[in-house]
């Protein structure tokens, strides 16, 4: 990235580190173990991305919508999207303890997919819970 003639892809990258450096600076810091990580990529410049066991790609990027500043975190891989047990392995390595968070299902009409085997998983980053508290009477959902 040149600081002479900065590119809207640069403006846009430095951007959204400062954003996730301000709100969730354990995303930034370096992975350690399996996974490979924070980088750029200036083919795809939406996020930070990593890169994990069994050829996960994980993108992680700061969403400003009226309702607030979103966390969103897609995983995908070449053949198959993510097991459950995987998909737990990815929300405790990318998102808090404290975090709610939801893995959206939209009606068909507002649906579209870019990679055949990807999730996307949301928190908002303020802090509040975005559903209704559901737990039963046993403390779980």
């Amino acid at each position: 990235m040149s600081d002479e003639n900065p590119s809207v892809a640069s403006l846009y990258l430095g951007s959204l580190w400062n954003t996730l450096r301000e709100h969730r600076p354990e995303l930034v810091a370096e992975r350690r173990g399996r996974w490979e990580g924070p980088f750029l990529d200036a083919r795809a410049p939406t996020g930070l991305w990593f890169k994990g066991p069994k050829k996960f790609k994980v993108c992680v990027s700061p969403w400003d919508v009226e309702e607030g500043l979103w966390l969103h975190v897609s995983v995908s891989s070449p053949r198959r999207p993510p097991h459950y047990d995987e998909l737990t392995d990815i929300v405790r390595r990318f998102f808090r303890e404290t975090d709610t968070v939801l893995h959206v299902w939209p009606p068909k009409a507002e649906h579209y997919k870019l990679h055949p085997h990807c999730l996307h998983l949301w928190t908002p980053m303020d802090g509040h819970r975005p559903i209704p508290d559901l737990r039963g009477t046993g403390g779980g959902v």
